[in-house]
Protein backbone atom coordinates (compact mmCIF):
# COMPACT_ATOMS: atom_id res chain seq x y z
CA UNK A 1 0.00 0.00 0.00
CA UNK A 2 2.74 2.00 0.72
CA UNK A 3 4.19 1.54 -3.23
CA UNK A 4 1.57 2.48 -4.98
CA UNK A 5 1.95 6.10 -4.86
CA UNK A 6 4.77 7.49 -7.12
CA UNK A 7 7.40 9.67 -5.91
CA UNK A 8 9.78 11.65 -8.50
CA UNK A 9 13.02 11.96 -7.66
CA UNK A 10 14.50 12.82 -10.81
CA UNK A 11 18.61 14.12 -10.65
CA UNK A 12 17.66 15.93 -13.79
CA UNK A 13 14.74 18.01 -11.77
CA UNK A 14 16.53 18.16 -8.63
CA UNK A 15 19.61 20.15 -10.60
CA UNK A 16 16.92 22.61 -11.74
CA UNK A 17 16.70 26.05 -9.76
CA UNK A 18 13.41 26.42 -11.62
CA UNK A 19 11.98 23.25 -10.27
CA UNK A 20 12.95 24.06 -6.40
CA UNK A 21 9.31 24.13 -4.92
CA UNK A 22 8.65 20.54 -6.77
CA UNK A 23 11.50 18.62 -5.63
CA UNK A 24 10.47 20.07 -2.14
CA UNK A 25 7.36 18.68 -2.44
CA UNK A 26 8.90 15.23 -3.51
CA UNK A 27 10.97 15.48 -0.55
CA UNK A 28 8.18 15.67 1.57
CA UNK A 29 6.19 13.24 0.09
CA UNK A 30 9.31 11.22 0.95
CA UNK A 31 9.38 11.56 4.74
CA UNK A 32 5.75 11.22 4.78
CA UNK A 33 5.76 8.33 3.22
CA UNK A 34 8.46 6.94 5.28
CA UNK A 35 7.05 8.10 8.31
CA UNK A 36 3.77 6.35 7.64
CA UNK A 37 5.56 2.99 6.41
CA UNK A 38 8.04 3.69 9.82
CA UNK A 39 4.41 3.68 11.77
CA UNK A 40 3.19 0.52 10.33
CA UNK A 41 6.15 -1.58 11.16
CA UNK A 42 6.11 0.08 14.36
CA UNK A 43 2.36 -1.82 14.89
CA UNK A 44 3.27 -5.00 13.20
CA UNK A 45 5.83 -4.58 16.00
CA UNK A 46 3.90 -5.13 18.56
CA UNK A 47 2.34 -8.67 17.38
CA UNK A 48 5.92 -9.98 17.21
CA UNK A 49 7.49 -12.75 19.31
CA UNK A 50 8.65 -11.58 22.45
CA UNK A 51 12.54 -12.37 21.25
CA UNK A 52 12.44 -10.18 18.26
CA UNK A 53 11.08 -7.09 20.04
CA UNK A 54 13.83 -5.51 21.19
CA UNK A 55 15.74 -6.07 17.70
CA UNK A 56 12.36 -4.56 15.95
CA UNK A 57 12.29 -1.41 18.37
CA UNK A 58 16.27 -0.81 17.50
CA UNK A 59 15.71 -1.00 14.06
CA UNK A 60 13.11 1.48 14.21
CA UNK A 61 14.34 3.62 16.15
CA UNK A 62 17.05 3.83 13.73
CA UNK A 63 14.56 4.18 10.88
CA UNK A 64 13.45 7.24 12.87
CA UNK A 65 16.42 8.88 13.42
CA UNK A 66 17.21 8.60 9.85
CA UNK A 67 13.73 10.45 9.42
CA UNK A 68 14.38 13.20 11.11
CA UNK A 69 17.71 13.27 9.44
CA UNK A 70 15.75 13.36 6.06
CA UNK A 71 13.02 15.64 7.31
CA UNK A 72 15.78 18.11 8.92
CA UNK A 73 17.85 17.76 5.49
CA UNK A 74 14.66 18.63 3.21
CA UNK A 75 14.28 21.73 5.58
CA UNK A 76 17.81 22.93 5.73
CA UNK A 77 17.57 23.11 1.45
CA UNK A 78 14.50 25.25 1.87
CA UNK A 79 15.61 27.42 4.05
CA UNK A 80 19.49 28.25 3.20
CA UNK A 81 20.09 28.97 -0.75
CA UNK A 82 24.07 28.19 -0.43
CA UNK A 83 22.95 24.56 0.64
CA UNK A 84 20.46 24.47 -2.08
CA UNK A 85 22.88 25.21 -4.35
CA UNK A 86 25.15 22.78 -3.19
CA UNK A 87 22.50 20.33 -3.44
CA UNK A 88 21.36 21.02 -7.04
CA UNK A 89 25.16 20.84 -8.17
CA UNK A 90 25.55 17.11 -6.37
CA UNK A 91 22.82 16.04 -8.42
CA UNK A 92 23.99 18.01 -11.48
CA UNK A 93 27.39 16.00 -10.83
CA UNK A 94 26.19 12.71 -10.03
CA UNK A 95 23.82 12.97 -13.38
CA UNK A 96 26.93 13.70 -15.33
CA UNK A 97 28.84 11.07 -14.18
CA UNK A 98 25.94 8.59 -14.95
CA UNK A 99 26.18 9.92 -18.35
CA UNK A 100 30.02 8.67 -18.56
CA UNK A 101 29.65 5.78 -17.67
CA UNK A 102 26.58 4.91 -19.95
Amino acid sequence: RFFNKVITLDMLDMSDPKKKAEVRVSLNSLCSRYEEWINSVEKEAKTLEKKYVSTAVRHISNCKKCLSRMKNGADLLAKDDVVAQAFMRMNKAMLQFLMVLQ
